[in-house]
């Protein structure tokens, strides 16, 4: 792929294999359409740039794609839509998130808030649709 990216610290690839997304360390989203012959990657931008990103993930039909990302010192869940290649959506959460992942099959969004609250919002819309207290427990292996 060029350009390449200065340094990434996150990348995802679609299930159909035609989409790969990364985030650089300068806060850039790059979207590579593996089907174009040239391999040049869109930059994705959105009026408030990152100052940090987490996780990116494709949607299960492979049309939108996921971006967790850090705001100041709130976190942001942002929907691109893959067609238009803007955003579509997004979802502020206070302080940090600690991690997200898409469905496989629904397409909903689950994040972890950094008060250990799991919030499940919608596809698309990212709507939030239910949180609950994540309950960890400490597991040794001998």
């Amino acid at each position: 792929l060029s350009p390449r990216p200065e340094l990434c610290n996150g990348v995802a690839i679609s299930s159909d294999g035609n989409w790969v997304a990364a985030h650089s360390r300068s806060n850039l989203l790059y979207l590579w359409d593996l089907r174009l012959p040239t391999n040049t990657p869109v930059v994705l931008n959105a009026n408030a740039v990152p100052s940090g990103n987490y996780n990116l993930a494709f949607s299960p039909d492979n049309s939108t794609l996921i971006q967790a990302c850090r705001i100041d010192s709130d976190g942001e869940i942002r929907c691109w839509d893959l067609a238009t290649k803007s955003l579509i959506a997004r979802h502020r959460l206070p302080r940090c998130i600690g991690g997200m992942a898409v469905h496989p099959k629904s397409g909903e969004v689950v994040c972890l808030g950094q008060t250990n609250t799991l919030i499940r919002l919608a596809p698309r819309t990212l709507k939030p649709i239910g949180t609950s207290v994540a309950r960890w427990q400490r597991h040794t292996v001998t």
